[in-house]
């Protein structure tokens, strides 16, 4: 029998291109997809989900994607690559599991959810049909457009009403020229020129919606109250001796500056080396020495003004939602030491004390009563937090770390704050501050609260002295030593040119 030469190699090539098809579509023939995470696991319709994974294959027209056994249309298939496909919800999303599906197998399944699901903690006597609004928000960060989350808000077709209250309580009808959107979840809707500060309802032939409260930016949802401000003298010594040079060198002494706060201002510095008004700054001061052996000894008097505080809270004012990139999120998570919000104990006692919980502040409150109430206070006890919850009992600082750890298990940013207490003597002191978002830090003397129980969350009398947050010691090289946060007990030096060594000592803070 005579082969055809052509048709074998023909065949050949055919071969060879399917092989190469196969294998970039699947990266690995005979091998199931595997889905790995979502991009959102809450989510409504209309949103854009990626699913990333790994042996999806190359082209959609080989692999399905389902959720609750209900095929994902074509359409709503944004891309899909070997690794990552991007989806759009449709009108009828429902919570389900999703999967991948292809000719070699299945994916495991994930839970996706839709945010009507999402359960909310409402009065019994709130009907179940009524409008209710969950949250409003500006919209893409914008202070032109709001978007309304909830449910029930029904449809335009249903005569549905959107109204706006101001503050001195006008009502204003929205009109239906400025509503870009509306869904039975969601609602967006362009404010109104003039309108600030707002409460919003919605209404339907099923009733009328809970109020919610919603502010600029401009508006300050806390406010310290300062009172009984009070003069101290701080006085500190600090001695370079023991010089050894092989010429003309220096040693730089660095002068950060008492922190100043919403209770602590018109620092001034005076010393041998000149008087300065020190608000948020840093200095550094050169002092040259010719020969081994020299000394140098320079007193530092500072002047504080410390006032008593109480922390005004508006609670309709306060987000939800922290912006995560923002100092002050990311130093409320900061390192401290013995603080450990990883700790299975703390974090799960901590999100089962809020379950029932969405205010911020309200979640607060509940960690600091329980704690208050079942931790004991002893003088022998750790600092650590884990070691000293284990126990139900702390030291002062151990306490103060306990809740540090159990708010930042729940995304509440805290810090520790360090510090003196002058009474009949003076004597280091310990309180914690945590975050607010859109809001501001909160102050919280535990100690003293765990002695007055009624004692408000917010308050800080005018004899406790603040000097550093999060850390009570830090390297010269730090960044931190740039950003104000941090005290006289911290300064240090370093030295240059021909010095070999010398010695320093920063004696303690006398304050009168």
């Amino acid at each position: 029998m005579k082969i055809n030469k052509k048709l074998v190699v023909i065949l050949i090539g055919l071969v060879t291109v399917l092989s190469l098809v196969l294998i970039f579509n699947f990266n690995s023939v005979g091998r199931s997809p595997q889905l790995l995470n979502l991009s959102k696991s809450v989510a409504s319709p209309g949103d854009i989900i990626v699913l990333k994974g790994k042996y999806f294959g190359g082209e959609v027209s080989r692999g399905r994607v389902y959720i609750n056994d209900k095929m994902i249309f074509k359409e709503f298939i944004k891309s899909w690559s070997n690794d990552q496909i991007i989806i759009e919800l449709s009108d009828d999303f429902k919570s389900g599991m999703i999967v991948v599906d292809n000719m070699f197998g299945q994916s495991s399944p994930y839970l996706i959810t839709s945010l009507k699901d999402v359960p909310e903690i409402r009065d019994d006597s709130y009907s179940i049909n009524k409008p209710f609004i969950r949250d409003a928000v500006y919209s893409n960060n914008t202070d032109l457009k709001i978007d309304v989350y909830g449910n029930s808000f029904g449809t335009r077709e249903m005569f549905s009403l959107l109204k706006i209250h101001d503050l001195d309580g006008n009502v204003i009808d929205i009109d239906k020229s400025l509503i870009t959107q509306w869904h039975d979840y969601l609602i967006t809707f362009f404010i109104p020129y003039g309108i600030d500060n707002m409460v919003i309802t919605v209404e339907n032939s099923n009733g009328i919606s809970n109020e919610f409260a919603l502010h600029r930016n401009d508006i300050p949802p806390v406010i310290y109250i300062k009172d009984n401000k009070k003069e101290y003298q701080l006085k500190q010594i600090v001695d370079i001796y023991n010089v050894i040079t092989l010429g003309e060198g220096s040693v730089e002494l660095f002068l950060p500056t008492v922190f100043s706060d919403y209770r602590q201002d018109d620092i001034v510095f005076d010393s041998a080396l000149g008087s300065f008004i020190s608000k948020y700054k840093v200095y550094n001061y050169q002092l040259n020495f010719y020969e081994t052996g020299e000394n140098y000894s320079i007193t530092l008097n500072t002047t504080l003004n410390v006032s008593s505080i109480e922390t005004k809270i508006r609670r309709e004012y306060i987000g939800r939602v922290y912006d995560k990139e923002s100092p002050a999120y990311i130093d409320g998570f900061s390192y401290i030491p013995n603080v450990d919000k990883s700790d299975k104990d703390i974090s799960g006692t901590g999100v089962w004390l809020v379950r029932n919980s969405k205010n911020r502040v309200s979640q607060a409150e509940i960690i600091i009563d329980w704690i208050l109430k079942y931790i004991k206070i002893e003088d022998e006890s750790s600092d650590n937090a884990s070691i000293a919850f284990k126990n139900r009992s702390a030291s002062n600082l151990g306490l103060i770390n306990i809740t540090t750890s159990m708010l930042r298990s729940i995304g509440i940013p805290s810090r520790v704050v360090y510090g003196i207490k002058i009474d009949e003597n003076v004597s280091n002191y310990r309180w914690l501050e945590f975050y607010l978002p859109s809001g501001g830090w909160v102050p919280v003397d535990l100690v003293q609260k765990k002695v007055q129980r009624d004692y408000p969350i917010g308050t800080l009398e005018n004899n406790i002295i603040g000097f550093s947050k999060g850390l009570t010691f830090i390297d010269y090289q730090s960044d931190n030593l740039q950003n104000g946060f941090y005290a006289l007990q911290n300064s240090t030096s370093n030295f240059h040119g021909n010095i070999e060594s010398y010695d320093t000592l920063w004696h303690n803070i006398e304050i009168k």
